[in-house]
């Protein structure tokens, strides 16, 4: 009896979810039909696309001073979806095959527009920042502070991360007073947290970046925006010295990276009184294989969690740390994402956390 129980249970929350699914995809063509509505000629064939009554069909967008055509179809709809968001902000000039964003200094030829391009524009527009041509892969980010970010055209979560940084401030309830200190950053990415750390008066950051293409984006960012209390090593941070496999931001690749130990990399260090970490699981392993007595020499931590983190709770717990768990953010494979922060021998104000 308990079996089939537990199968009903198991069959209606599959159909639960797919139910789900089916009602924001539902939900997402809405969104995406009313903004065409928005900023398109005969709109309604779209409608006809997202149905499947209509493979492709050409859709125009109001432009100045020419009219944007653009081939759609079910894969490449949301290319339509962000143009015309864009255009309800601001004038897009389309002049020669090409398209302007205005008030920022870039242009893409009609054959470039992707979804992924158009997404980190209109994220750019949305939080005020500028954006400037570099080279053919390669954009600048200007903030409003005066910080200049080298970002990738094709990886959304370079913009993503400078917008959580600096904009939204997720580190900043956990980082009032940073003046002074020794930080040790695993997971520089593109420089975000190392400059903003150096920015908000750190005495010396260390950082480590196991993926190339990131390790080489951030040193040009710190040598952007004239930091010079940063050291960035290409290496990443797990339990044990030697090489790991894992996927590249560029083509998804799998490549070959060297790896250290949190125990080595602490002790190698004259004074630590900061780690913060986001290194994409590896924060596990490397908490849990390190010492009590090599982590008794770390005065706070901010760990980005990737998994339920009741095991480096008690680890950092039975090494003197008090910690404060936070919702998690969001969800990702089934696993909650969120941060944590501890502290040694001091009691945390939770209305800051």
């Amino acid at each position: 009896m308990f079996k089939v129980k537990m199968t009903l249970l198991f069959l209606v929350s599959v159909l639960f979810i797919r139910i789900t699914k089916q009602l924001i995809a539902i939900r997402n063509y809405f969104y995406a039909i009313l903004e065409v509505i928005l900023g398109c000629k005969n709109p309604w064939k779209i409608l006809l696309i997202l149905l499947g009554l209509k493979d492709k069909t050409v859709i125009e967008v109001k432009t100045k001073p020419e009219r944007l055509s653009i081939l759609v179809n079910k894969r490449n709809y949301k290319i339509l979806y962000y143009i015309c968001l864009l255009r309800n902000k601001q004038h897009l000039i389309f002049w020669k095959e090409t398209l302007a964003f205005p008030p920022h200094r870039v242009a893409l030829k009609q054959n470039e527009l992707s979804e992924k391009k158009l997404a980190i524009i209109l994220k750019a527009s949305n939080y005020g920042l500028l954006l400037d041509e570099y080279d053919k892969e390669h954009w600048i980010v200007n903030l409003k502070n005066g910080l200049k970010f080298k970002v990738r055209k094709d990886i959304s979560a370079d913009v993503h991360t400078v917008v959580d940084i600096f904009c939204k401030g997720v580190y900043n309830k956990f980082c009032s007073n940073i003046e002074g200190k020794v930080v040790l950053d695993i997971g520089a990415f593109i420089g975000d947290t190392p400059i903003m750390f150096s920015i908000n008066g750190a005495k010396l950051v260390v950082a480590y970046e196991p993926d190339p293409s990131s390790y080489k984006l951030a040193l040009e960012n710190i040598r952007l925006n004239n930091i010079k209390n940063v050291k960035l090593v290409s290496a990443g941070i797990c339990d044990k010295r030697g090489t790991m496999m894992i996927k590249g931001y560029i083509h998804k690749e799998e490549i070959t990276v060297n790896m250290l130990s949190l125990n080595e990399v602490i002790e190698s260090m004259e004074e630590v009184d900061l780690i913060k970490m986001d290194c994409e699981g590896c924060e596990f392993p490397a908490v849990m294989s390190t010492s009590n007595e090599t982590l008794s020499r770390v005065k706070e931590l901010i760990i980005e969690y990737r998994d339920y983190p009741g095991l480096i709770v008690k680890k950092l717990e039975s090494t003197g740390f008090t910690v404060k768990v936070e919702k998690p953010c969001w969800v990702s494979d089934g696993k909650p994402i969120g941060f944590l922060y501890a502290k040694r021998n001091e009691k945390i104000n939770c209305k800051q956390i």
